[in-house]
């Protein structure tokens, strides 16, 4: 600026936090200050500076069964990561926004996910992730799961979905939908006999890798206990390790840890 230029606002002497309004998403603003002394009396303006608004967030369509038959409950408990979410009709849509839980989720990583259905009709279910962030569920490769649940009430459709090696950090919308009378292929489909859920995954770096002394271990004799098994990689780079099941495991992460079963036993280590 000049000393011709002319202001965009004028703050009470002394501030020194501002709100600027009307500001554009994703925009970089360039900021100079100067003193107003008096009616044609200013100082010099300030060394400038600049700050770059944030992205406006996607808007998403809206699934909706409203005004359409619909069976008496739909998606009632959806499990993956951190969330665990019992849920019951979500009227007047038959559409729930749980947009607000986040799920942390590993760059690569394999990502169990259980949806539990009380319909007494099985449902042909898809799950949709917006890997780019761009408000559709359209693009190829976001259609994550197909699959159909029984018919019991309740039951649990079992489904799992791959995190891109390669994707980018951050949150992004998770979708699962459900029809009766599917296959189907639209996210934001409005109609009879259905039911959807949204929730935020948020992708973060792959944790280290977890590593032990050995993978399997030799028969024991009558519940005696195995060799020591020890964990190879950093401790420090997890908090808590748990082992699944833990009933006849014994140790530390720190000492290591023997086995004592009686049967073939499949021991999961968790951290």
């Amino acid at each position: 600026p000049t000393n011709g230029t002319i202001a965009s606002g004028i703050v009470p002497a002394g501030t020194t936090l501002t709100v600027i309004p009307g500001l554009l998403p994703a925009t970089t603003y360039y900021v100079w200050v100067r003193s107003f002394c008096g009616p044609g009396e200013f100082g010099e303006w300030s060394t400038g500076t600049n700050f770059t608004t944030t992205a406006a967030p996607p808007v998403y369509c809206l699934p909706s069964g409203a005004g359409f038959a619909q069976d008496p409950n739909g998606i009632t408990n959806v499990t993956f990561g951190s969330i665990n979410n019992t849920t019951g009709i979500e009227l007047p849509n038959y559409y729930g926004d749980y947009s607000g839980l986040t799920a942390n989720l590993a760059q690569g990583a394999v990502v169990p996910i259980s949806i539990t259905y009380a319909t007494g009709f099985t449902y042909d279910t898809n799950i949709w992730v917006d890997w780019n962030n761009n408000g559709s569920f359209a693009d190829p490769g976001e259609l994550v799961y197909t699959g159909v649940s029984t018919n019991a009430v309740p039951t649990t459709l079992n489904a799992s979905f791959t995190v891109p090696l390669t994707q980018p950090l951050g949150p992004r919308r998770l979708r699962i939908g459900g029809i009766d009378f599917g296959p189907f292929s639209d996210p934001c489909r409005t109609g009879t006999w259905q039911s959807f859920e949204d929730y935020t995954i948020n992708v973060i770096v792959a944790p280290p890798a977890l590593t032990l002394s050995a993978s399997t271990m030799p028969a024991q004799c009558g519940l005696t206990d195995s060799p020591l098994i020890t964990i190879t990689s950093n401790i420090a780079d997890f908090d808590v390790y748990t082992w699944t099941p833990s009933s006849g495991v014994s140790g530390t992460a720190a000492s290591g840890y023997t086995f004592n079963t009686s049967a073939t036993t499949t021991y999961i280590l968790n951290a």
